[in-house]
């Protein structure tokens, strides 16, 4: 990377987050890879720059596994919102795709969870009765559908609690991982607004 960009990019390392983007159901956004698309679009609407998005992997839900498989995707981003903000946007957002089901793990127009932000620990170790907030995401280091796309944008990135990179979280893993890569990883030299 020239100094350029750099010193472009590094604007946004401060508030850098992970997000991961699910999605098996058609909603009011369309198919699953239109929802993905149009959730990268509302994610600029909302102050966020997208500085790198995983290829798409066709994975096998978790929990109930009578429905489709989901479509996943972790994208890189910058913004200057702070954790509870993103977690009423992420939720407006489902909400729009059509998000109605309260089945936990139930099938779903779009899904948006914030993996990461900085390197910030909150609520950690989740207590049995999960609090809204938890970082990093507490089942981030146990979910091939997550560390796969993560490790793919972001193999150093280091999870703050465990000490492990990306990279290193996924090889834990081991064994059949039980994914399908559907689409190309998208590597920005700058942020992407869509």
């Amino acid at each position: 990377m020239d100094s350029e960009t750099v010193k472009y990019l590094s604007q946004y390392v401060h508030n850098r987050l992970f997000v991961g983007v699910g999605t098996n159901v058609e909603g009011a956004w369309g198919t699953p890879a239109e929802a993905i698309a149009r959730s990268l679009q509302e994610l600029t609407r909302h102050g966020f720059s997208c500085i790198s998005v995983s290829s798409s992997y066709l994975t096998r839900p978790v929990g109930l596994r009578a429905q489709p498989s989901y479509v996943n995707v972790v994208v890189e981003l910058s913004c200057d919102h702070l954790p509870r903000k993103i977690l009423k946007i992420f939720k407006c957002l489902e909400r729009d795709a059509g998000r109605r089901s309260r089945v936990r793990n139930g099938p779903r127009p779009l899904d948006l969870d914030l993996l990461a932000y900085r390197e910030w620990v909150v609520n950690w170790p989740p207590a049995a009765r999960r609090p809204p907030l938890v970082l990093p995401h507490p089942l981030l280091a146990e979910r091939a559908f997550v560390l796969v796309p993560l490790a793919e944008i972001a193999p150093a990135w280091r999870h703050p609690v465990l000490g492990l990179t990306a990279r290193r979280l996924l090889d834990r893993l081991g064994g059949a991982l039980h994914l399908e890569r559907c689409g190309e990883v998208i590597r920005l030299d700058r942020p992407l607004d869509l």
